[in-house]
């Protein structure tokens, strides 16, 4: 029971590609993290003026919880 409740954590933490299937390294879900909260910074950018300091903060600085209510909280 033990042996199969550690493949379920590993499988279910094993990052693949949805487009080949193939395995994502440690640095390919980074790249993929980044461009999403780039993508999100964009739009911030070009629709939402109360969130320029987001947008223009570089992504190691707004990519966690605390600092993403930071930031959308005040929109509420």
């Amino acid at each position: 029971m033990f042996q199969l409740l550690d493949m379920l954590k590993f499988y279910s933490r094993f990052e693949i590609s949805d487009e080949t299937g193939d395995p994502l390294t440690d640095h390919d879900m980074t790249q993929i993290h980044y461009s999403r909260i780039t993508s999100l910074q964009k739009a911030a950018f070009a629709k939402f003026p109360d969130l320029r300091s987001f947008s223009l903060a570089n992504v190691a600085s707004v990519d966690t919880r605390e600092t993403l209510i930071k930031h959308f909280g005040p929109l509420r």
